[in-house]
């Protein structure tokens, strides 16, 4: 019987890091930095226990969870991880990807859009698909409107807090000018909208 279980078990994880690594792909080959190493979220109702973020993305501030389906069991955990996380990183936005859901269990995705703690939950439906290769073909386009959408708020942040520390003129320490880190992805959209880099960091200009 342990051994029964024993493989199961080993299925279901096996299962989780080959979802794992198909929306890693998927991420990277958006034009998206993923961390070498996301960060392992304590839990106080628990001080002896942490949980791992699958994925996150340090510069869009996104830690990303990836399930094949989600039940009781699985919906405490992620409700539990998505509290604590808010707790320990206020700055970043939590995000839930369910690719294999079935439509009888449709009422746990409600609970995990309405949890406050969530920022965005993305779902494929079980008989949407069933070859890996079609995962990845509507998995991709949802994924790509939610990544873009929050890159070109991050951009408009920036140059929002650019313009705010300039336009202050520095009188206080609280002003300090506003420094900005342009990764890969910002630097690739800076080349393709013909827009002065430089520029960006001095003023906040988006040309």
């Amino acid at each position: 019987m342990a051994t029964a279980v024993s493989s199961v078990q080993k299925k279901r994880v096996n299962k989780g890091l080959r979802l794992q690594r198909i929306v890693s792909g998927i991420i990277k080959k958006l034009g998206f930095e993923l961390a070498d190493k996301p960060p392992r979220v304590k839990i106080a109702e628990c001080p002896t226990t942490s949980m791992n973020v699958d994925e996150y993305l340090p510069y869009e501030k996104l830690l990303i969870e990836v399930k094949g389906s989600v039940k009781d069991g699985v919906l405490m955990k992620v409700v539990l991880q998505a509290k604590n996380i808010k707790r320990q990183f206020p700055e970043c936005k939590f995000v839930v990807i369910v690719v294999q859901q079935p439509r009888r269990d449709e009422t746990y995705i409600r609970h995990l859009k309405a949890c406050p703690f969530i920022d965005e939950v993305i779902v494929i439906w079980q008989d949407e698909w069933r070859l890996q290769t079609e995962m990845r073909k509507l998995v991709t386009p949802l994924l790509s409107t939610f990544l873009n959408n929050n890159f070109h708020k991050r951009v408009r942040t920036e140059s929002e807090k650019i313009i705010e520390s300039v336009n202050s003129n520095y009188e206080t320490f609280d002003d300090e000018y506003h420094m900005v880190y342009i990764d890969k992805k910002m630097g690739k959209y800076f080349r393709e909208n013909d827009i002065d880099e430089v520029e960006f960091i001095k003023t906040g200009s988006l040309g």
